[in-house]
């Protein structure tokens, strides 16, 4: 559900937002839902946000106003409970301002970020989650490559690498057929990657649908900060398994893929796009919450094995089950049986997702 607001980050009260437009962006199609819609960046006091807006007609007007890069004052917009989104609606009120009626300025950084050309990569902590930017790197550290379950491609590959310039270093997540486009320390153009931003960090990440290219540029003239190895998120460690806290299965629907399909007998609805089907045709994903003894430390490590790693855990461990119809009970029993196996785990340690596991 989202909240109805009349002002939210920003010069905000009572009476609406003050803020400035930027990028407004053409008319696109929901991949679940064929809903057209168009976002933009909006300026606050605070930090930039990402609008969606899912009334094509309002997009002319907004694009006037972000060309003028005047102050404007938003009224009867919405936000999401789980991020800072803004909703545009048709009720939503935009209403120009004068310059000496808001208390910030226009941001000259962030239309930089939007203009197509390379800014710096330390200005992409003052950007908003989903922008695309164009920015100039050193791939200065490139990691293996790992498969992972995505809820919109299924599994896949993805790739870390560390690129820095003389302002900062930034972590950048290459996804599927860009994996080992890069080669260490040469410097690139990238062009069109995301800002993702979660509650631990920032990065950059290739785009699922816009077009993406990393092209060998010139190197830079003034010296490159140094590398910082620890905003690689991937640990290794060797161990056992304690236990298992909790062991669940999802189902997938078949129409827009996402995990939200509720059974009732042998008809499965989809709660996303209310597709019914067939439950047995629905794929299905595990998530399993282990307790892991790392050999070297007397801490105790709190791991989850997704789905597509319970798989390769079944296949080196020699278990005899069949994860579509085994029932969670079952599963947990054939995980405990392989407790006084070895293995070697490595995993995120931002949100403590086990990316592979051997035996040791």
């Amino acid at each position: 559900m989202s909240q109805e607001h009349q002002g939210a980050s920003g010069d905000a009260s009572d009476d609406g937002m003050d803020c400035y437009l930027h990028s407004i962006s053409t008319v696109q199609k929901a991949q679940s839902s064929n809903r057209k819609y168009f976002n933009c960046i909006v300026q606050g006091n605070d930090r930039p946000v990402r609008a969606v807006c899912y009334s094509p007609e309002k997009r002319a007007e907004l694009k006037a106003l972000a060309a003028t890069k005047s102050p404007v004052k938003m009224r009867n917009f919405k936000q999401a409970d789980t991020s800072d989104d803004i909703i545009i609606t048709k009720w939503t009120k935009m209403t120009p301002l004068e310059k000496d009626q808001i208390t910030f300025p226009y941001s000259d950084e962030l239309a930089a970020s939007t203009s197509g050309e390379p800014i710096q990569l330390s200005a992409i902590h003052n950007l908003a989650g989903e922008q695309l930017i164009c920015v100039r790197g050193e791939a200065s550290s490139i990691s293996g490559i790992k498969m992972v379950t995505t809820q919109y491609s299924g599994s896949t590959q993805k790739q870390e690498v560390i690129i820095r310039d003389p302002t900062a270093c930034v972590k950048v997540v290459l996804w599927g057929r860009y994996v080992n486009s890069l080669e260490i320390n040469k410097t690139y153009l990238f062009k069109n990657l995301r800002v993702k931003v979660t509650k631990y960090e920032r990065y950059l990440n290739t785009p699922r649908k816009d077009d993406f290219t990393a092209t060998q540029y010139q190197e830079f003239d003034t010296p490159l900060v140094p590398l910082e190895e620890d905003v690689n998120t991937i640990s290794t460690f060797s161990g056992s398994i304690l236990g298992v806290q909790r062991a669940s299965k999802s189902l997938a629907c078949v129409g827009c893929h996402k995990r939200s399909v509720n059974v009732e007998g042998n008809k499965a609805v989809c709660q996303a796009c209310d597709l019914s089907q067939i439950a047995t045709r629905c794929p299905s994903f595990w998530s399993v919450r282990l307790l892991v003894k790392p050999d070297e430390s007397s801490k105790n490590v709190r791991l989850i094995l997704p789905s597509h790693m319970l798989k390769k855990f079944v296949a080196i461990t020699g278990s005899l089950v069949e994860l579509d119809t085994i029932s969670e009970k079952d599963l947990v029993f054939s995980i405990l049986d392989c407790c006084c196996k070895k293995f070697d785990f490595t995993y995120d340690n931002i949100g403590n997702e086990i990316t592979n596991i051997s035996l040791s």
